[in-house]
């Protein structure tokens, strides 16, 4: 019967699309992001990275083998309720059902080898896209986006129109940025003119800043502005780099953004309040840590240090930017127990005005945070 044809139907099509695999990966991996761009631009396609167009290929291909397993395991249960006694039906039952199972468990070791294997692929290729440290870790789905293994733009500020025009442009990747490679590869134009905006960019950690070189009118000349009631278009080359080397992936959106500038010009610093952790951090582990900030615009990040030395810069984000919390992660792994730590952020508005705020927070062990009396300790 047809049925039994399937079951060397699917292990062959997953054989057929396993062994594609392999043989594209090592042409995959030879090509730069350079060189798919070119062509991506040449032929008119999609700028999406081929890798995981093939991923979501393969994804969406063994699902349907998944689902025609489960019709074949459905097919066989139906043949086992209406065999009605009869040996002959029963028997060809349980060779549905068996061969079903086996069928669908092939598939499933498929999906889980080929998600392995073409996820080590894209993150060693910096084709997804999240946040993270240089040596990040973690992961998304079959073809998904999740790696902060990846390069890639993870916030613009501002984005769309605000009232003021002494703007600073804060862009935060996320990954730590090689400086030099931001010169000529961050550029904001006129978006009606094309005209591109003379300025100085300024890279801290995962963010660089973007500033007009033009001065504000009077009484505000010690500040700089763009043009009032302007909007502007800004573009972020894949010739930027992290500081470990890692080329930056960028989607047909993620490497641009836009903004429109008002007439006001900010001198208001704003607020910062880290509200979390308080007293104590659990040592040899990661603690949270919130910012709550405010100002009369908006927020456009916080930078987050640890005795002086800077771990993460985040930006903000929410429906309403002048009151927000902005939330990272501590690496206490190598803190000391006993010991007492500086943490501080720096809150930064769209003007570029800050806001700084400090605690002491002292290391403790796991015991202290596992709602346990431990005798031992």
């Amino acid at each position: 019967m047809r049925v039994f044809r399937l079951k060397y139907v699917l292990p062959a099509l997953v054989a057929v699309l396993a062994t594609g695999v392999f043989l594209h990966a090592p042409h995959l991996l030879a090509q730069t992001t350079s060189s798919l761009q070119d062509v991506g631009t040449a032929s008119g396609l999609t700028a999406e990275d081929p890798k995981v167009i093939i991923a979501r290929i393969i994804r969406v291909v063994i699902g349907v083998l998944g689902i025609l397993s489960v019709l074949i395991v459905l097919y066989g249960g139906f043949t086992w309720m209406t065999a009605a006694g009869n040996e002959e039906k029963l028997e060809r039952a349980k060779k549905i059902l068996v061969r079903g199972f086996i069928g669908l468990a092939i598939i499933l070791m498929s999906f889980a080898i080929a998600s392995f294997i073409l996820s080590a692929l894209l993150n060693s290729t910096g084709a997804g896209s999240g946040n993270g440290s240089d040596n990040g870790s973690g992961g998304g789905g079959f073809g998904g986006s999740s790696s902060t293994s990846a390069f890639s733009v993870t916030d613009y500020s501002p984005d769309g129109p605000v009232a003021i025009r002494n703007v600073l442009l804060k862009v935060t990747f996320s990954k730590t940025l090689d400086s030099s490679t931001l010169d000529g590869n961050l550029v904001v134009t006129n978006a009606s003119s094309g005209a591109v905006v003379d300025g100085t960019i300024t890279v801290s950690g995962n963010s660089a800043s973007f500033r007009p070189n033009t001065a504000c009118p009077s009484p505000n000349e010690d500040r700089y502005c763009f043009d009032s009631n302007t909007a502007f278009n800004v573009a972020v080359s894949e010739k930027v780099k992290s500081s470990n080397g890692t080329t930056l992936v960028c989607t047909t959106t993620s490497c641009a953004s836009s903004f429109t500038t008002g007439s006001l010009v900010d001198t208001e610093n704003p607020t910062a309040t880290i509200t979390v952790p308080t007293g104590s951090v659990e040592s040899g582990s990661s603690a949270v840590v919130q910012v709550h900030a405010t100002d009369d615009s908006q927020v456009a990040d916080a930078n987050f240090s640890a005795a002086d030395v800077q771990f993460d810069s985040v930006g903000a984000t929410g429906d309403n930017l002048a009151d927000v919390t902005i939330e990272t992660n501590w690496d206490t792994t190598a803190l000391a127990d006993g010991t007492s730590y500086k943490l501080s952020t720096t809150v930064t508005d769209i003007a570029g005005n800050t806001s700084d705020d400090t605690i002491h927070v002292t290391a403790r062990g796991p015991w202290c945070f596992n709602d346990v009396i431990d005798t031992s300790h």
